[in-house]
C-alpha cells in the first residue's frame, strides 16, 4: 500500500504534534522533484496540492518530498533514506554536475549566486521581512481554521 504522510514535527507537545500526522492517498500518486511545480497546502485535516506557477500541457505534475532548501547531497541521502530512490530531477541534475570535481574551476565565483539562493541561509537583512511574512501567514492560517 503506498500512503503519503507527513508531519509537522516543529517542536508542538506530543498531542498538537500528533495531530498534524496525516495519509493522502490521492496526493501520494503525485512524483517527487526538487524543483516541483505544485506546492501544499494543509488545512485542519485537508491537504491541497496547488500550482506554484504556470504549468505546461502535458507537463508532469510535480511535488516535493522533502526540504527542498537543503543542499543536494542532503536531499539524495533524505530521498534515498526515506523513500527508497535517488532524485534525478533536474535540479539534481545540474547540482550534482556542479558539484562534480571534474568541472571548471573558474565557474566557482558565478556559481556562489546559485549556492546562495538554494541554501537555508537567512542573510540578516531579510530576518525583518522572514518574521514579518510568517506573521501574516500565520495570521491567515488562523483566520482560515476559524472558519472551518
Amino acid at each position: 500500500v503506498s500512503d503519503y504522510a507527513f508531519a509537522d514535527g516543529s517542536g508542538a507537545g506530543e498531542e498538537e504534534r500528533h495531530s498534524s500526522y496525516g495519509v493522502f492517498p490521492l496526493a501520494s500518486l503525485f512524483n517527487h522533484s526538487c524543483a516541483p511545480n505544485m506546492c501544499k497546502v494543509l488545512l485542519a485535516d485537508w491537504v491541497f496540492l496547488r500550482a506554484a506557477r504556470d504549468i505546461e500541457p502535458c507537463e508532469e505534475l510535480t511535488q516535493f518530498y522533502c526540504d527542498i532548501r537543503m543542499p543536494v547531497e542532503m536531499r539524495q541521502k533524505e530521498l534515498s533514506d526515506l523513500f527508497g530512490f535517488s532524485c534525478t530531477c533536474p535540479r539534481c541534475r545540474f547540482e550534482l554536475q556542479l558539484e562534480s570535481p571534474s568541472r571548471d574551476a573558474s565557474l566557482d565565483a558565478s556559481l556562489e549566486l546559485w549556492r546562495r539562493f538554494y541554501s537555508c541561509e537567512v542573510p540578516l537583512v531579510h530576518q525583518r521581512f522572514a518574521s514579518e511574512l510568517q506573521g501574516l501567514v500565520e495570521a491567515a492560517e488562523n483566520a482560515v481554521r476559524a472558519r472551518l
